[in-house]
């Protein structure tokens, strides 16, 4: 899997220390650090401290785009940023190291133009594959609307890749709602000597052929919903009595492995992979009886709000609620999402499928600094994705990753031993 994190909304990042801050005064601060940013920058630089690779593109001032190589050079992220006109814009955070406070002033950004998104529509197209997993973060920059936004969702669907998204609330529900894939017609029993093609995880959400009753040695073509070319090769004939269920339109789940030859009065079932981890197990070559698992219509396989963004994305007020109401606002989501991943500040976060919800926490020492504590989280757990770890795991890796970023001095400054510390600490509990 290949990561890719799109931020739209880049950002240098000036971070000040300014003891006894105060409103109206003159004041004197020291520049502790001048960082590029941005929040999927952030998640980038965190899944480096990881060791692990990704690729960031989105949108920079041009004069700023050596600032972000420089940045980058000798760790696994590759900088594939478009440069724009005008300069990307400064974001400043003031630190109070007596009242232990920091103060953050976000820029609104840079206008772009409707040829600067183009742009990076065309740099995703030559990104995109159907081994990626495309991650939208952060706010949209003036220029850009939902509009454009699911546009370039929708370009990397057409490429066969999957996505996530960190985005505002507004954003958020936009996508999904553009999103939404169309439900794929039933398909019947296929005769015997019927050929099943590998089912594929397409990009684009129109309806596959029908498969319904094949006569004598009749063979159902591939099924194929990317627009462009096939999603994977390979048509694996099936034994005598193998039933074949509706094969659905998953847009964003990962491509399953090929699904050759079971054997004899082996079932497949409806297959979905609404669960976490966009990887399943290996189902080639099944056993007599076994089953592969089922793939479901979802528009994202994770989605990472925090409360306020869910309640927004919603259009609810959730800044209140408990645990359980949380779960069950996100689970109104599941149908859309494979993944719900809610950030709850010092209370932890909960992890929400279909099949469970899992609450994830880690005592941690004082934080030190807040800003990208919910990027190093996300971070987390899509190295946890790239590595192949449990769901339950996967959580823990992300919260012990949040933890550790609140302890830093400045966004995606982790030290992996110390994640792997708070990791083996953190607790994991399924909340029913």
């Amino acid at each position: 899997m290949t990561i890719i994190t799109v931020t739209l909304n880049t950002s240098v990042d000036r971070t000040l220390e300014v003891p006894r801050l105060a409103v109206g005064g003159h004041l004197k601060g020291r520049l502790l650090r001048l960082q590029p940013g941005g929040k999927g920058v952030n998640v980038s630089r965190c899944l480096a401290a990881l060791g692990v690779p990704s690729i960031i593109t989105g949108l920079v001032g041009s004069t700023e785009l050596g600032l972000f190589r420089a940045s980058f050079a000798g760790t696994p992220a590759t900088v594939e940023l478009v440069p724009i006109a005008q300069p990307t814009r400064t974001c400043t955070t003031l630190l109070d190291p007596e009242l232990g406070t920091d103060t953050h002033i976000r820029e609104q950004g840079p206008t772009v133009t409707p040829q600067e998104i183009a742009a990076l529509g065309a740099r995703l197209r030559t990104l995109a594959s159907p081994d990626a997993l495309v991650v939208f973060c952060g706010s949209l920059p003036p220029g850009m609307d939902n509009a454009h936004l699911t546009g370039l969702i929708a370009t990397c669907r057409e490429c066969g890749a999957q996505v996530a998204a960190d985005l505002n609330g507004p954003q958020l529900a936009a996508a999904l709602a553009a999103g939404q894939p169309s439900a794929a017609p039933n398909a019947e029993t296929p005769a015997r000597g019927t050929t099943v093609p590998q089912l594929n995880n397409c990009g684009r959400h129109s309806a596959p052929p029908d498969v319904a009753s094949p006569e004598g040695a009749g063979t159902v073509s591939e099924m194929n919903n990317s627009g462009t070319t096939p999603c994977g090769p390979g048509v694996a004939e099936l034994p005598v009595g193998t039933t074949v269920p509706q094969l659905n339109n998953c847009g964003t789940i990962s491509t399953p492995p090929d699904i050759a030859s079971p054997d004899a009065a082996a079932t497949i079932p409806e297959l979905n992979n609404s669960g976490t981890p966009p990887r399943g197990p290996a189902t080639a070559e099944s056993r007599s009886g076994a089953t592969i698992p089922q793939l479901s219509n979802c528009g994202m396989v994770v989605v990472k709000p925090n409360v306020e963004e869910l309640g927004e994305c919603l259009g609810r007020e959730l800044g209140g609620a408990g645990a359980l109401e949380l779960i069950a606002a996100a689970r109104a989501m599941l149908d859309q999402v494979g993944t719900v991943l809610l950030t709850r500040g010092r209370d932890g976060a909960v992890a929400v499928t279909r099949g469970e919800a899992l609450a994830g926490s880690v005592e941690a020492g004082a934080p030190r600094n807040t800003v990208g504590c919910g990027d190093a989280f996300l971070a987390g757990y899509l190295a946890a994705l790239w590595r192949g770890m449990s769901p339950g795991d996967a959580l823990r890796l992300a919260v012990a990753c949040g933890a550790a970023q609140a302890e830093a001095e400045a966004p995606g400054q982790l030290s992996a031993p110390r994640v792997e510390g708070l990791a083996a600490r953190a607790s994991i509990r399924a909340v029913t």
